[in-house]
């Protein structure tokens, strides 16, 4: 049986997560960057097993990713859905990619969701996952093992989310680049939705950024940012939504 491990991680959170899942359940693993701007179609061998993992954004799944996952031939692989969420909720994302990956041909066999640190408010749910969540999914991954062993692929526990899903319309804080940019193309080259570009590196495509961090992640010298006054403004008003230890949950 073979295993891939198919990531869409602008920033490494949901990665971690993805990695420790994979990692508990086989020794060796078939690596696949979703974030990838230049994806190209991928077909997965016959009676394989596929985590498919990503963060919720705005309680969905980032449209990017559904459009990578179209290109991929499931050949009814078993999956299990991964996803991270930054101590606020995941809202519809969950529902939405089960619903999303059986129409791909995928046969979802279970499904969690884990906490990261968020990537735009980096002061919610700081340095998450931690000791205790790695211990509580390597748990988690044992179960799913178990499930995949015993070749039962029905749920007992209802998929959480509602339907029409939440309308998200993308967030309105978009970084750019400054003085400190040195022309290195690292963002260019590393940005999943290609909204950078080599001529204008300083520069951001607001129609096609989807607001990941990937850019200011990756900068070797912090030149890119997004808008402090409305980062404050948003993480204020949003304040209570992320308060508390938000749990880690897992459908099987």
């Amino acid at each position: 049986m073979k295993y891939y491990n198919i990531v869409f991680s602008p920033c490494g959170g949901t990665q971690k997560i993805a990695n420790l899942i994979a990692t508990n359940l086989t020794e060796n693993v078939t690596e696949i960057d979703l974030s990838n701007h230049t994806f190209v179609d991928i077909t997965l061998e016959k009676d394989s097993v596929a985590i498919i993992a990503m963060p919720s954004y705005g309680g969905r799944v980032p449209p990017i990713v559904l459009e990578h996952l179209k290109k991929i031939m499931a050949n009814k692989a078993k999956a299990i859905l991964v996803i991270s969420f930054g101590n606020r909720a995941i809202d519809d994302t969950l529902l939405e990619l089960h619903e999303e990956t059986i129409k791909l041909g995928f046969i979802p066999v279970a499904a969690l969701v884990a906490v990261s640190q968020h990537t735009l408010f980096t002061q919610f749910a700081v340095g998450r996952p931690d000791e205790d969540d790695n211990k509580e999914l390597i748990k988690f991954a044992k179960v799913i093992k178990e499930k995949l062993e015993a070749k039962n692929s029905s749920f007992s526990n209802p998929i959480p989310g509602n339907k029409p899903y939440k309308i998200f319309k993308g967030c309105p804080i978009k970084p750019v680049g400054n003085n400190k940019c040195i022309k290195c193309l690292k963002c260019v080259a590393s940005c999943p939705t290609g909204a950078i570009k080599k001529e204008t590196p300083r520069l951001t495509d607001k129609t096609k950024c989807i607001s990941c961090m990937r850019c200011v992640t990756i900068c070797p010298t912090q030149a890119r940012h997004g808008n402090n006054l409305l980062l404050k403004i948003a993480s204020s008003s949003m304040k209570k939504e992320f308060e508390g230890r938000k749990p880690n949950m897992l459908y099987i």
